[in-house]
């Protein structure tokens, strides 16, 4: 491969994954390939072996060197200086970053080591993984790393405070999601600051932004008196389940459909 080259030419993989903070992959925006079949042949079988392997571990039921069925690094399966990297510059070769043993880790699983073709981006450099650009033909290798690739698209609406393509989204984390919001006081929001033909939406913030858009969508479609019938969580009223999945949680799951299999003579 070709490190640190300089182009201004988008190469991407067909899939592109998304590092946030300390994590290489991130759930929150991707790009994935469609493909028929995919979940059935592939991602299934892989889901289904974690758990399997879940429960004949002890606690925490989950192996950060194995991770969901490959040890990056260490080994000869594993291409050469194969290593994760987050956007705050972490790295390793534990499948430890945050929700690793969930749906991120499962993410970066599948592109890098099931697909073996993907693009993983970090500020301002895109990583190409693949197998048609390596030593060896068709065996998984970081073909380049490119810098500078995504600048002379951005479209930024942000502030140019961070590289693309951070600039050009806005990530609602933990408590900022605005359906994690009171809906009154979002409608309250916009009714002060925007006109109905969408003057003063620029002042709105981000949170406010995406109500807006919402808003909007569903005028499209004729639903528009049905926003306030969509149920807002709002602080107050946390789910007990599916908001931030601990290790706990997951085995209780895999625990909770071993049993369903068994009571209903389902093989699992």
């Amino acid at each position: 491969g070709t490190e640190g080259q300089q182009s201004t030419k988008l190469k991407l993989k067909p899939n592109v994954v998304i590092g946030w903070k300390h994590e290489p992959s991130n759930c929150g925006l991707m790009i994935l390939q469609p493909e028929e079949g995919a979940y059935d042949n592939e991602l299934r079988p892989i889901i289904d072996r974690k758990e399997q392997r879940a429960l004949q571990l002890p606690p925490p039921h989950w192996d950060p060197v194995e991770g969901w069925g490959h040890k990056i690094g260490g080994n000869s399966s594993s291409p050469v200086d194969d290593h994760w990297l987050a956007p705050s510059g972490m790295t390793g070769t534990n499948w430890s970053w945050a929700y690793a043993y969930a749906d991120q880790g499962l993410l970066y699983h599948w592109t890098k080591y099931v697909k073996k073709s993907v693009s993983l981006i970090t500020p301002g450099q895109v990583e190409n993984w693949g197998t048609t650009a390596c030593p060896k033909r068709g065996v998984l290798c970081k073909e380049e790393t490119l810098t500078g690739v995504l600048e002379p698209y951005s479209c930024s609406h942000k502030e140019k405070k961070e590289r693309a393509p951070y600039c050009d989204f806005f990530h609602f984390t933990g408590d900022r999601k605005p359906w994690w919001s009171n809906q009154t006081l979002l409608e309250g929001d916009l009714s002060k600051q925007v006109t109905k033909d969408g003057h003063g939406y620029h002042k709105l913030t981000f949170r406010q932004q995406w109500y807006w858009h919402l808003k909007q969508a569903l005028k499209e479609i004729g639903v528009q008196h049905q926003v306030l019938a969509l149920g807002f969580i709002g602080r107050e009223d946390r789910p007990p389940v599916g908001r931030a999945s601990g290790l706990g949680q997951m085995y209780r799951y895999i625990l909770g459909k071993q049993n369903f299999a068994r009571s209903n003579n389902v093989t699992y």
